[in-house]
């Protein structure tokens, strides 16, 4: 009742986490309420939104895992917490991420520091582009970012591309290179 599934949504949810059916009443209401309701200030329609998504958020501890991910994205990275809602709401995995295998990098020393974008901006790129964050940093973004650089484009000229179209992450390097190959020769 707490969400107020209806069967659809029940069984997205048991079947994207079986696990859940193995957790207390006390913990699963816990992170419903406490964490996504009173800490994040969704609505009820928002987390069962959130939760049909991606069902193993409940499965997280609230303080060492959800709370700790949304402290460092606000805190460290500087994004605020409406933005913040936002963006959970398009990709739910991001609070799911490993602050120091995937978040840290790319946000903090590959976006901020190598590229110098500012946090509104990162703010920004995520907003747009949610799902920046599931692409591999080492063989993926930064293959990208370096064969910009072979084009003689500087580090704030690729900064300003991702800013303006993130979703060129989207795209593999091959594809790129097709493109370029084809605007630069054609």
């Amino acid at each position: 009742r707490q969400l107020d599934l209806g069967r659809r949504d029940l069984k997205a949810l048991i079947m994207g986490c079986p696990a859940l059916l193995g957790y207390s009443k006390a913990n699963l209401h816990g992170k419903i309420v406490h964490f996504f309701q009173d800490t994040m200030g969704y609505t009820v329609p928002e987390c069962r939104k959130i939760l049909v998504k991606c069902p193993k958020l409940l499965t997280c501890s609230a303080k060492t895992g959800l709370l700790f991910r949304l402290k460092f994205l606000h805190k460290e990275v500087g994004i605020s917490l409406p933005k913040l809602r936002k963006i959970i709401e398009k990709n739910p995995n991001i609070l799911l991420m490993s602050v120091d295998q995937n978040l840290q990098p790319k946000l903090i020393f590959f976006l901020i520091m190598t590229l110098r974008m500012t946090t509104e901006e990162v703010g920004a790129l995520l907003m747009k582009h949610p799902r920046f964050l599931e692409y591999n940093l080492d063989n993926h973004i930064i293959p990208i970012y370096q064969y910009f650089l072979s084009l003689d484009f500087s580090t704030f000229e690729f900064s300003r591309i991702l800013q303006r179209f993130p979703q060129l992450i989207h795209f593999s390097l091959a594809r790129i290179k097709q493109r370029i190959g084809y605007l630069r020769f054609q």
